[in-house]
């Protein structure tokens, strides 16, 4: 538990549930600026089954929520990504003014949801070159009410009360832009990859607005399954090993065949726990080549994926430079993974830096830090949601009082 000074002013909690772990965090005003007011991080177990992992989930939250530092239990959390359909439609720009009723039947459709019944939302990305025509491009997302639904009673179990459910695209995004504020930031497109449990997701964004999301399904998940398979050991202590090589300093190893040439990888340090630091020397070079086998596997594939994303948005996006990539999630704690994307992404590269202008973050800098990406973003929409509540009542408290 991470406790940050006083609590005022705070907005709804973020909450942030994948398959390794739970993270709830609390943004509040402290003196005018944005602060973390309260953070907790619990880890699961990845080898229980749904009826399994459902109590642990419940019972960990509570004992969050026992434990106190938190105001108040309203929460801003997101499905798992595949809960979501997601894809993209092209408008002709005489049609761009179709309603939401009939982009929400569209969505159905392609999904095969129903629309009176199904959770459907769109979201404009800009205008698009389709050969010699120019067109609308709107994201649209699709989930099964009955998904949402035993979300929502996963919430209410754990004596939580939802009051948003965000796609996680939309958190990632919304938790980078909060730290765009320079001209040039905004004027090029920008790359955002996050590498999670089961799902990696990439998103292009310029001037505030997401243009292309892609969700590729390969996360750390299969790295520890491969592991597992490999050594004859469970998911968790694959999963284990994982964490303590890729913190080990030991990843100075790059994908091989014909790209393994291109230059020294340059292997970021990071501190690790002593225990990972004695699990790590503790192995022996064979043992390491079988988790590095397939980190270098799992790199490829992403990397195949994530260079088929750019070459759509350049050819689609004419005009629209991408400047940088941001990597976020478990992949930004990976040196091998960093230094591949440096080396095969014609794109500056760089680790989100999550918690950057944010006060009283603590202990949590050294807390994976880039894996709190999502959580800070739905966070900032429950304070964003809190912020506009206040001023609409501050606004109707004028009127009174002139009236």
């Amino acid at each position: 538990m991470f406790r940050f000074g006083s609590r005022k002013k705070c907005g709804s909690i973020g909450l942030d549930i994948i398959d390794d772990s739970i993270k709830m965090l609390q943004l509040g005003y402290q003196q005018g600026q944005l602060s973390v007011t309260m953070a907790k991080r619990v880890s699961l177990s990845i080898e229980e089954d749904e009826p399994q992992r459902r109590q642990s989930v419940v019972a960990a939250i509570h004992d969050i929520l026992d434990e106190g530092g938190f105001r108040g239990k309203q929460v801003v959390t997101c499905l798992p990504n595949d809960a979501w359909n997601v894809t993209s439609v092209r408008l002709d720009l005489a049609d761009s003014t179709k309603t939401g009723a009939e982009l929400n039947r569209e969505a159905a459709y392609r999904f095969g949801l129903d629309p009176e019944v199904d959770s459907i939302r769109h979201l404009p990305a800009g205008q698009i070159h389709h050969g010699d025509q120019v067109k609308q491009e709107v994201i649209l997302f699709g989930a099964e009410d009955e998904r949402i639904r035993r979300h929502i009673a996963l919430l209410e179990e754990s004596r939580l009360v939802p009051v948003g459910i965000d796609p996680l695209p939309c958190a990632l995004f919304r938790a980078h832009t909060r730290q765009m504020r320079r001209q040039g930031d905004r004027e090029q497109a920008v790359m955002y990859v996050h590498v999670g449990s089961r799902e990696s997701t990439v998103v292009f964004g310029i001037q505030g607005e997401i243009c292309f999301i892609k969700q590729i399904p390969v996360g750390a998940v299969h790295v520890d399954r491969e592991i597992a398979d490999k050594l004859n050991v469970s998911m968790d202590e694959a999963q284990r090993m994982r964490l303590s090589l890729q913190h080990s300093g030991q990843e100075g190893h790059t994908l091989k065949g014909p790209d393994a040439s291109k230059g020294k990888p340059q292997v970021r340090q990071t501190q690790e726990p002593e225990s990972e630091k004695t699990a790590a020397s503790s192995l022996d070079q064979s043992t390491r080549q079988v988790l590095l086998d397939p980190m270098n596997s799992i790199a490829e594939q992403l990397i195949n994926e994530i260079s088929l994303c750019l070459r759509y948005y350049t050819v689609t996006f004419r005009g629209q430079r991408v400047g940088s990539a941001l990597v976020s999630g478990v992949g930004a704690d990976t040196p091998l993974l960093m230094d591949t994307f440096r080396r095969l992404l014609p794109l500056e590269v760089g680790v989100a830096q999550s918690f950057r202008g944010l006060k009283s973050v603590g202990r949590l800098s050294q807390d994976r830090p880039t894996e709190w990406t999502i959580a800070i973003g739905l966070a900032l929409k429950g304070i964003e949601a809190a912020r506009s509540q206040s001023e609409e009542k501050s606004k109707t408290n004028q009127l009174i009082s002139v009236g």
